[in-house]
């Protein structure tokens, strides 16, 4: 089912599972319109300066990377806050690869709002092409 929203507020405030796809460089998904025990991805932007998520809310979640040595140089999801003094370095939990492998913690809670920020990996790419060019 589809349904058609006035407003992000409108679209996200009773959503288990955001997904953010813009390449904006305006923060406008917002900690008040996410419920407790929310899932973000957000995939949409790469470069230090743009973001999808407002730093109140990467500040009130548990911030997970694709790769946390490309967040840490690239995600505005991560350096702004950081640079606002709302997050400290250790704010990255790990990688989404690290929790599959149980060498970092996934949620703790119920009530806690998880934010996945993925800056794009080659082997993503390559895997697309391959599926597109093969069918496979």
């Amino acid at each position: 089912k589809v349904t058609v929203c006035g407003s992000v507020e409108e679209a996200v405030k009773d959503a288990d599972i955001i997904c953010t796809l813009t390449p904006s460089k305006e923060a406008y998904l917002k900690k008040e319109w996410v419920k407790p025990g929310a899932h973000i991805n957000a995939v949409g932007t790469f470069t230090p300066t743009t973001r999808e998520v407002t730093s109140k809310l990467v500040a009130a979640s548990r911030l997970y990377a694709d790769q946390v040595a490309a967040m840490k140089k690239e995600a505005g999801e991560y350096l702004i806050p950081l640079s606002e003094g709302l997050i400290t370095e250790d704010h990255i939990v790990g990688s989404i690869g690290e929790v599959l492998l149980g060498k970092a913690p996934g949620r703790q809670s119920e009530e806690e709002i998880t934010l996945f920020d993925a800056l794009g990996l080659a082997v993503e790419d390559v895997i697309c092409g391959r599926y597109l060019v093969c069918g496979e």
